[in-house]
């Protein structure tokens, strides 16, 4: 069963198909560096808006927003669906 799955997976997983999707992982990343960098801004207007605030800095769950980032990308290569999870709050459900 396990060598059936493996040639039917592995051309999905060809140096050429590999590849094609290097633009697609590298706009996603930069989609992710925009919403961290939002996130940073926000975390410093409200930093200093509270006068009571006792950290300079922004905590950022990066495992979270990895998996998020990981979820657009396999919708957007393999199901050709856009889940815009990035762009969503971050306690959002999507399904």
């Amino acid at each position: 069963m396990h060598k059936r799955q493996r040639r039917v997976a592995t051309p999905a997983f060809s140096i050429q198909n590999m590849r094609a999707l290097i633009p697609l992982v590298f706009g996603k990343g930069g989609e992710l560096k925009d919403r961290w960098m939002d996130m940073i801004i926000q975390g410093r207007v409200l930093a200093n808006t509270d006068e009571g605030a006792s950290t300079n800095g922004v905590r950022i769950d990066v495992c979270h927003w990895i998996s998020r980032a990981t979820f657009d990308v396999i919708g957007l290569a393999g199901r050709c669906k856009v889940f815009a999870l990035l762009m969503t709050s971050p306690h959002a459900t999507s399904t």
